[in-house]
């Protein structure tokens, strides 16, 4: 009986008190056991474009490559899409890392 209080109460108390985002996530993955995989599918490009347009935005090397190859983060609707963007290689990146 303890147990029931301390997981159905005292837990969710503290957690929300620390500011914690556990419950959120957790509510979250409940949410998405439920779905159908097309839904799934598109709340997966909803965070892909999301991430994408971040990226263009905020990041300059992004928005470089991005503009160079005329890549629109909101245009995305599938994986495949990502093919239309250059490969990154290991020496671009230390090259741009480095100045």
């Amino acid at each position: 009986m303890y147990q029931r209080i301390v997981e159905s109460l005292l837990y969710p108390v503290l957690v929300k008190k620390q500011g914690s985002k556990e419950l959120a996530i957790l509510a979250e993955l409940q949410r998405c056991e439920k779905m159908s995989a097309d839904e799934l599918h598109s709340i997966r490009m909803e965070r892909l474009r999301d991430i994408l347009a971040h990226a263009a935005e905020f990041v300059p090397f992004y928005q470089e490559r991005f503009g160079k190859c005329g890549f629109d983060p909101a245009t995305v609707s599938d994986f495949s899409d990502l093919q239309n963007l250059p490969v990154l290689s290991k020496k671009i990146f230390r090259k741009t890392a480095t100045g």
